[in-house]
């Protein structure tokens, strides 16, 4: 059983290091999935999921200061 007092700081960190991997890359991955998906079922919502997947690749995978 593990407990509180057991965790140690580089758990904590590699969680930290695998979760926000996850999120900044994940998104990415479900692309191929979701564009055929919407050009098929909402041809029109194109030109607005291309914006969307700008602005997560400028917020979420690369932010930086502008």
């Amino acid at each position: 059983m593990t407990t509180l007092a057991s965790l140690r700081f580089f758990d904590v960190v590699l969680w930290l290091h695998i979760t926000s991997v996850v999120i900044a890359f994940g998104v990415t991955f479900t692309y191929p999935v979701i564009v055929p998906l919407t050009v098929r079922t909402a041809p029109r919502h194109v030109a607005w999921l291309h914006s969307v997947q700008g602005a997560i690749g400028r917020f979420v995978v690369t932010p930086s200061p502008r």
